[in-house]
């Protein structure tokens, strides 16, 4: 089964270790991981890219549930 992951963050550091770690340790692994992140300041879109998901940026004011996940 292929399936992505989408993931829209803000501001995650404070969690973002144990969210990648346990995202890592399931069963099913995805054929990618999708970060999209909203001008966060405490280094998630790096973070994210170090644990060799896609990372892509986008404009805080650009942000809507759907419309970013569709992107």
């Amino acid at each position: 089964m292929k399936f992505t992951i989408c993931i829209p963050t803000l501001n995650a550091r404070e969690n973002w270790r144990d969210f990648a770690a346990s995202l890592k340790n399931q069963t099913a692994q995805a054929e990618e991981v999708i970060v999209i992140d909203s001008e966060s300041e405490d280094g998630t879109a790096e973070l994210a890219a170090q644990d060799g998901f896609r990372v892509v940026e986008i404009a805080r004011a650009d942000f809507r549930h759907g419309a970013t996940r569709q992107l």
